[in-house]
């Protein structure tokens, strides 16, 4: 019986008006202040509804890279390492892992030169750490790769300069494709005509080109956000918003607000499909003062309207405004963001993690979709359910694929989680193509049933 309520719930979900409910924007950020105090170094939890700002690990350098963890619990960030004497130190470059629950700081796997600057961090299916990162050897001759580090530990190498070419390096972006299941890798080459290209690489370290660069292509510095309704590659840097569609070879300036009023958007973005109906994207940096000739500065969270560009800013926290401390956040994640992950149980065999903790006990539908992500299905309240309809969505959605697709228990326990399963070992061996995954949490009191819609997930079987 829950299994067809479920089903009647997501064709009311494509034919009915429903209007979300969203959890409250909490975000954890990372980077580095102007100046060596405590509050001024590592990752910061901004929460932009009770305007707090706090910080969590004092004791990094420069946090290139933050984020959820698979368990959606712990926080997983990376640091470039340094010997200065302006931070206490010496702190050594490589991965941590950070529990806010018990304050517990884990080292994952440090190493001065062949982790010289880890840079963009990503899960990918399996639960393994992915990485760009640019290394060194004892006589200063650096190198770039793309790094792998497994669950149980071990570091491999997916591709590296070394292969392709000295000319080419690995700059700080690396999402995971939305359309075909592999790694967005923001890729550089001194060869004039080919800045900052992007290529599509898979886990066996083939690529191909999703843009060449041209005379200037995505430079996004930490962030690469994809469009779930076009896959171009689009977003704020600094005071632009820039896209960038495959095939070409420049980006497209979109909106050039400048600085009005002296905000300052950074260099991490990245769209808000979990806590808004309308399309936006996320920002953030920090507002200017002027003061008796001294001027303050308070950590901001920017929202950006996709359609008309409108800026919305909110003072994350009011206490903290401080002289002549600016934050250079490069890398944020929505705290207890991540929904939907899949860990690697062995071969062929995923645990699928669900996380949704603003609803416990909450029942849920996982469904699957062979043909895609967009362009989806539209919804009355402006939102996009990011699947599209094909056999493998109907028979997933009456849970009929067991068992090669397993949703789990279809209700999330009082930490508003759940595990399924996949499980492809009586399958053709192979298989190389992209699966989506989509998520509905129900609730009897929210519109038409569904209390929450978020982000699309994408594998590779």
């Amino acid at each position: 019986m829950k299994n067809s309520i479920l089903a009647v719930a997501l064709i009311l979900l494509v034919t009915g008006s429903v209007a979300g409910q969203y959890h409250d924007p909490v975000y954890v950020a990372g980077g580095y202040f102007t100046t060596s105090s405590l509050y001024s170094r590592g990752f910061w939890l901004a929460d932009a509804k009770n305007q707090t700002y706090t910080s969590l690990a004092p004791t990094s350098y420069r946090s290139s890279t933050v984020l959820m963890d698979a368990d959606n619990r712990r926080i997983l960030y990376s640091v470039q390492g340094t010997t200065s004497t302006s931070y206490p130190g010496p702190i050594k470059s490589g991965i941590f892992r950070y529990d806010p629950a018990t304050t517990t700081l884990q080292t994952i796997m440090v190493d001065t030169l062949t982790l010289y600057r880890p840079c963009h961090l990503l899960i990918n299916q399996d639960g393994d750490y992915v990485f760009g990162c640019q290394s060194r050897n004892t006589s200063n001759v650096y190198s770039y790769h793309i790094f792998r580090i497994a669950q149980g530990g071990g570091l491999t190498t997916i591709l590296s300069t070394t292969t392709m070419g000295n000319r080419h390096y690995f700059s700080n972006a690396i999402v995971r494709n939305m359309d075909t299941g592999n790694y967005l890798v923001n890729n550089g080459t001194s060869t004039p005509g080919l800045y900052y290209g992007i290529l599509d690489v898979a886990d066996d370290g083939t690529y191909t080109t999703y843009s060449t660069g041209g005379t200037y292509g995505w430079y996004g510095y930490y962030s690469m956000p994809q469009d779930h309704d076009t896959g171009f590659i689009e977003g704020q840097y600094l005071d632009t918003i820039y896209q960038l569609k495959p095939g070409t070879s420049n980006r497209t300036t979109l909106w050039h607000p400048g600085r009005p009023g002296g905000h300052y958007m950074r260099y991490a973005c990245k769209f808000d499909l979990q806590s808004a109906a309308s399309k936006r994207w996320v920002a953030i940096g920090y507002f200017q003062t002027t003061k008796n000739n001294t001027n303050y500065y308070a950590p901001v969270v920017f929202y950006i309207d996709q359609k008309n560009y409108t800026v919305t800013n909110v003072n994350v926290d009011p206490k903290k405004i401080l002289p002549t401390q600016y934050n250079h956040v490069y890398t944020f994640d929505f705290y207890r963001g991540r929904h939907l992950q899949t860990v690697s149980t062995g071969t062929r065999q995923w645990n699928i993690h669900i996380s949704c903790p603003n609803f416990p006990g909450k029942n849920y539908a996982l469904v699957l979709s062979a043909s895609g992500y967009r362009p989806g299905i539209k919804l009355p309240d402006n939102r996009t359910v990011h699947l599209n309809f094909d056999d493998l969505f109907n028979l997933s959605s009456k849970n009929m694929l067991k068992p090669f697709f397993d949703p789990g228990p279809l209700q999330l326990n009082a930490k508003g989680e759940a595990v399924g399963t996949i499980d492809l070992r009586t399958l053709p061996p192979k298989l190389n193509i992209p699966v989506w995954m989509a998520l509905a949490v129900m609730d009897p009191q929210a519109p038409n049933g569904i209390a929450y819609l978020p982000d699309t997930y994408v594998m590779r079987l």
